[in-house]
């Protein structure tokens, strides 16, 4: 498998660790971002395969962050996590946005991986020169 740039957007920090524990050793390229508006202009500079976003983010919201990054990269995997009780409100403004995946946090370290590699191997492959 080709290396693969993963933007992963969450606030918190312990998840954020722990995301990069679990897929450091893979050999692709991970970029965090915390807020909204960091998402939206690191997308503008690198083209992710995957997005991988918390729903609640101190500047706004994962639909967002869906939304800016989809219009510029349209076949980019979707994970979508949460911590809220109850997030059909959210998931149904994305819906239309394609397909995704949805984690619950808390969610287990096999979930997680199981998502991304499941995430990575829709990604699309660049076309050949």
């Amino acid at each position: 498998m080709d290396q693969k740039t993963i933007l992963i957007v969450e606030d918190e920090e312990i998840i954020r660790h722990l995301c990069k524990r679990l897929l450091e050793d893979q050999g692709h390229e991970l970029v965090f971002a915390q807020l909204v508006q960091e998402a939206l202009t690191i997308s503008n500079t690198l083209s992710p395969d995957v997005l991988i976003t918390d729903l609640k983010l101190p500047d706004g919201n994962g639909v967002d962050v869906i939304r800016g990054v989809k219009e510029k990269h349209k076949d980019i995997q979707l994970i979508v996590m949460t911590g809220s009780p109850t997030p059909e409100d959210s998931l149904g403004s994305i819906e239309n946005l394609g397909p995704y995946q949805f984690l619950h946090k808390p969610f287990t370290n096999e979930s997680f991986k199981q998502a991304v590699l499941t995430a990575l191997a829709d990604a699309k492959e660049p076309p050949k020169k």
